[in-house]
C-alpha cells in the first residue's frame, strides 16, 4: 500500500474499495483451490488478483498483512475504519471464493 493515509471522500468510494478487495480475494482464492498444489496457478492467481485490485486497496488480501502495514506505518489510528472494512471484505471474499470452488468443482 502507498505511505500515507487513504482518502474516501465520498460513500460510493467506500463501495469501490470494499468491492475491489472483495473480488480480488475471491479471485485468489479460488485460484488457490483449482491449483493442486501448483505454486505457479498461485501466483498467478494472485498477481491477476493484486493487478485488478491493488491500485485501489493495496493487494493485501490477508487481514494480518493489513494490520501490519498500518501498524508499520503508523497511520493505523486514522485509518482504522478503513482497515476494519478491507477485513470485512478480505473475509467475505475468501468465503465467496470457496463456495465458488465448491459450486464448480
Amino acid at each position: 500500500m502507498e505511505p500515507g493515509t487513504i482518502k474516501l471522500q465520498r460513500p460510493k468510494d467506500w463501495g469501490w474499495l470494499f468491492l475491489f478487495e472483495f473480488v480480488g480475494t475471491a479471485i485468489f482464492l479460488l485460484g488457490i483451490n483449482f491449483s493442486n498444489g501448483s505454486p505457479v496457478v498461485v501466483g498467478f492467481s494472485l498477481f491477476i488478483a493484486i493487478i485488478i485490485a491493488g491500485r485501489v486497496g493495496g493487494g493485501h488480501y490477508n487481514g494480518s498483512v493489513t494490520v501490519s502495514i498500518y501498524i508499520i506505518e503508523q497511520k493505523w489510528k486514522k485509518n482504522l475504519p478503513i482497515m476494519v472494512l478491507i477485513i470485512i471484505a478480505d473475509i467475505l471474499g475468501a468465503y465467496t471464493g470457496i463456495l465458488l470452488a465448491m459450486a464448480l468443482q
